[in-house]
């Protein structure tokens, strides 16, 4: 026979470009002998309309990557001398075209005979991110929305797609300083909850990072179904994490660290004595402890009462024993640093950098209860929320 064997191989694989949480495709295969046709499905073009063989291909995205990485072995030397860094390439495969950037070339060389290039590349939006883009300040007006803003960022690039609530920036505008466009734009989605991603087209989409609430997993139905038989490799790993019992959100101040107080005064009698709490924000709470069932705990509610002591200032600054409800009143043992304003257990004078001492006047509130024992011993008590209030 002279006549050539068409031989054709289909890959067939579904990628998911609404959720690509780790997506990755590999289709290795290698050139046919004289007279054979192996079809995988890939083809890969230059910016010029060049078609270049690839042997190799992988791409993949990773969550919370930006961008598609994807790792090509050419077939030649002349292929690869003939890419540059910045390059525009076509990649088809998987069903899906790759609108992709030369990012760097690779020659490997083993031994006199064995040769290879490579080429790795990177979604278009990669060159609006260090090191390819130098970084500036950045700014935007008051009244300027959120999806207004990102996709100013990323015009040069790419085409936005916004899949998240809208929001006006702050008043007073917003300022980055010495970023990317692309760091300036993933810190406005990340903002409220969502991630900034390329699709194979070049595109970008600021999605939610998790398409589904929580509460309702159970009852969602799924994009892709994966079983055992399915699964070509698989890897487990035991790791150490910290875990919590409870999650508690509140309106305190942004960077603010938040932290609830608990004090306990023993009384006259050894067996017995008194909790107070200070919550941090304030809000109905409830004392439990950790101890045996002879332990009698006994609230008496919310008191307030009056408190004075005398505080060193350091850099206009003095910090109260208990956290303060009102100031009442300040009076300067040594040096007048001026009026006072109260935050919390933090005092602060008008005259911001000088020292003194001072006698402080304040009124404060704990929530409050009663404990008592049978015997002596160590007890833990702990708060919590009360619901119910």
């Amino acid at each position: 026979m002279t006549a050539p064997v068409a031989s054709r191989a289909g890959f067939s694989w579904d990628l998911r470009a609404t959720h690509a949480a780790a997506a990755s495709c590999r289709l290795p295969w290698s050139l046919p002998g004289a007279g054979h046709v192996v079809d995988g499905g890939v083809t890969l073009v230059a910016g010029n309309g060049r078609w270049l063989r690839p042997l190799r291909a992988t791409v993949s995205l990773a969550e919370g990557s930006p961008y598609w990485s994807a790792d090509i072995t050419l077939g030649s030397e002349e292929e690869a001398v003939q890419l540059d860094v910045g390059d525009g390439l076509a990649l088809s495969m998987c069903g899906h075209v790759f609108s992709l950037r030369v990012d760097q070339r690779a020659e490997d060389e083993q031994g006199p005979v064995t040769r290879s290039w490579r080429v790795q590349a990177l979604s278009p939006l990669a060159w609006l991110d260090s090191p390819y883009v130098l970084s500036s300040d950045i700014y935007f007006p008051a009244g300027t929305t959120a999806s207004e803003a990102v996709a100013e960022l990323l015009a040069p690039a790419a085409a936005l797609a916004w899949a998240l609530p809208d929001w006006t920036l702050p008043t007073a505008g917003l300022t980055f300083t010495s970023t990317t466009p692309v760091a300036a734009a993933r810190a406005i989605v990340e903002a409220i909850g969502g991630l900034l991603e390329s699709l194979p087209d070049g595109s970008v989409v600021a999605r939610r990072r998790y398409p589904m609430a929580p509460d309702r997993f159970a009852s969602a139905v799924p994009d892709i179904e994966l079983f055992d038989s399915e699964a070509v490799s698989r890897s487990v790993s035991t790791l150490h994490v910290e875990i919590v019992n409870r999650l508690s959100v509140s309106d305190g101040a942004d960077g603010v660290s938040a932290q609830d107080r608990l004090v306990y005064e023993p009384g006259a009698n050894p067996l017995a004595g008194t909790v107070r709490a200070w919550p941090n924000p304030w809000r109905p709470v409830r004392l439990v402890h950790t101890g045996r069932p002879e332990v009698v705990i006994e609230a008496r509610g919310v008191r307030t009462w009056a408190v004075k002591e005398t505080v060193e200032f350091k850099d206009g600054q003095a910090t109260l024993s208990t956290p303060a409800l009102a100031l009442q009143a300040v009076e300067w043992r040594y040096v007048d640093l001026g009026g006072v304003t109260l935050d919390g257990e933090t005092l602060t004078a008008a005259y911001g950098e000088g020292y003194s001492l001072a006698d402080v006047r304040y009124t404060t509130r704990a929530w409050v209860w009663a404990v008592a024992d049978d015997k002596i011993e160590d007890v833990q008590f702990l708060l919590e929320d009360d619901d119910d209030e």
